[in-house]
């Protein structure tokens, strides 16, 4: 399991448990908050992960001469 997809497993798992919470809530109030809470979970999580794809867009011309997986360089596979 890469660093990536480790990363998203727990975000899921922290969306499931905002969710969980929410669910289990009997209290309105207390539960527009814990739906505050999984929409800014959300947010933080795009957020995040647009930052990582800025970053491995500007590392795809440096990639250029290395091999990717299965041999085929990430600029290539990329233009595909």
């Amino acid at each position: 399991m890469n660093k990536e997809t480790r990363t998203w497993d727990q975000h899921v798992s922290q969306l499931d448990n905002l969710a969980n919470a929410y669910h289990k809530c009997e209290n309105l109030d207390i539960k527009k908050v814990w739906k505050q809470k999984w929409y800014e979970m959300c947010s933080k999580i795009v957020s995040e992960i647009s930052q990582n794809k800025g970053k491995e867009d500007s590392n795809v011309g440096v990639a250029e001469g290395s091999q990717g997986c299965r041999g085929v360089s990430r600029v290539s596979r990329n233009k595909s």
